[in-house]
């Protein structure tokens, strides 16, 4: 699998939902607190041993809002062992969005005290009933 996309939303000075595109190449150009460091922050939180924190929530976001980390990949496996009499793969699963990307999204809600849990989903084009939307 490769990254080819990260989006930062409420996670420090990124307020909106702002999508950055990763290619084989990727430098990160701009002046001193333009925000190049927060992305691969955000990326050590997700793929490393980074930690996010109430601090890492931007100033202005509302509480409800969510501070989201979005990983979006590429060169998707072309299928998935379960067991050993059975495979799969991710479009069988339902797994990938409107691209065929695989693309994972890590949210935490912002609340009077905080930030709070963690939530991990993939967001994909699947059936889904109105209750299991919350990602």
């Amino acid at each position: 699998m490769r990254l080819v996309e990260v989006v930062l939303e409420n996670f420090r000075g990124y307020a909106g939902r702002t999508p950055v595109e990763v290619g084989e190449l990727t430098a990160f150009v701009g002046r001193n607190d333009a925000g190049k460091s927060t992305v691969l922050e955000a990326l050590q939180i997700i793929l490393g041993d980074g930690k996010i924190d109430d601090s890492d929530a931007h100033v202005h976001a509302p509480v409800g809002a969510g501070v989201v980390i979005e990983c979006v990949f590429d060169d998707l496996p072309s299928s998935l062992t379960l067991d050993a009499g059975s495979s799969t793969t991710l479009a069988e699963e339902l797994l990938l969005d409107e691209r065929g990307l695989l693309r994972l999204r890590w949210r935490w809600e912002i609340g009077e005290g905080g930030l709070g849990k963690e939530v991990v989903c993939a967001v994909a084009q699947h059936p889904t009933a109105p209750a299991l939307s919350g990602c």
